[in-house]
């Protein structure tokens, strides 16, 4: 799969579903000669997003993918805007910092890939005293297809398993998140909202860009349902027909799609 072209795909879809009260504060907030960090930026969204408020900051692009970076590098940038990019482990970048090195960090579709407590716990580090800190689309466990289908709950509970190992439950990021950040730990939550997905299914076809992430989310339940369930299972005939059947559905525009997600916004004390 193609995921630069995934990432390309969910732009619109993304842009509907953040919260706009929480991206317009932290637009606010922004002030030239500020140090920005961005957790696993991926092909720069959340950069664009904030490019009108970004004169005259710096800002850093961390992910572990160096092909992504590099279509960040080939944008054009806003004046007087410094920009770094940085392929490598978001934790082991935040360990070998400097405390206090920003004003604002960032992730966007990242906290239910990291073990929160340690992560946060790096990131109040980096944070400059009264800083902000922004997380947006983080996973919070409920997706949804619709129309119904009797192994939905079967195969959503192997992809929120998936998401499980000794360190993290991916599948409940947004709710741990907001539960760290509410607690003594350093750090303040200055707001909170939803921004789930929703793709509604139409006749005349998807809004733009929305099959294309569709038809990558089944591909990433099929990588899912091909680790954990094996060929001769019983059940193995079932998650492929559901597989099929979803499939179908979308290439008749007859597939929807909901996706539970927590915007956060917090503030170094």
């Amino acid at each position: 799969m193609d995921f630069s072209k995934y990432l390309q795909s969910k732009w619109k879809l993304d842009s509907k579903s953040l919260h706009p009260r929480l991206l317009n504060r932290l637009k606010e907030y922004i002030r030239p000669g500020m140090r920005l960090l961005d957790l696993g930026a991926g092909n720069g969204a959340m950069l664009r997003r904030l490019n009108e408020q970004l004169r005259d900051c710096e800002y850093h692009a961390l992910d572990l993918d160096s092909e992504l970076l590099s279509e960040i590098e080939s944008d054009p940038l806003p004046e007087g805007v410094t920009l770094k990019t940085v392929a490598g482990d978001a934790q082991d970048f935040l360990a070998g910092s400097g405390d206090e090195a920003y004003d604002v960090i960032i992730s966007h579709m990242f906290m239910d890939l990291v073990n929160i407590p340690s992560m946060m716990q790096q990131i109040r580090r980096n944070l400059k005293n009264g800083g902000w800190g922004y997380f947006s689309m983080v996973y919070d466990g409920n997706s949804r297809f619709f129309p119904p289908h009797p192994m939905d709950a079967h195969v959503l509970e192997l992809y929120n398993g998936s998401m499980k190992d000794s360190r993290r439950d991916g599948s409940r990021a947004g709710r741990e998140l907001l539960h760290y950040c509410s607690a003594d730990t350093g750090l303040k939550v200055l707001d909170a909202a939803a921004s789930d997905w929703m793709i509604v299914p139409r006749k005349d076809g998807y809004a733009d860009g929305e099959q294309h992430v569709l038809s990558s989310l089944l591909h990433f339940f099929r990588q899912v349902l091909s680790s954990e369930v094996k060929p001769a299972a019983p059940s193995a005939g079932q998650f492929q027909a559901w597989l099929s059947t979803r499939t179908e559905q979308m290439e008749t525009h007859e597939l929807g799609f909901a996706n539970s997600q927590v915007d956060l916004l917090v503030k170094r004390i």
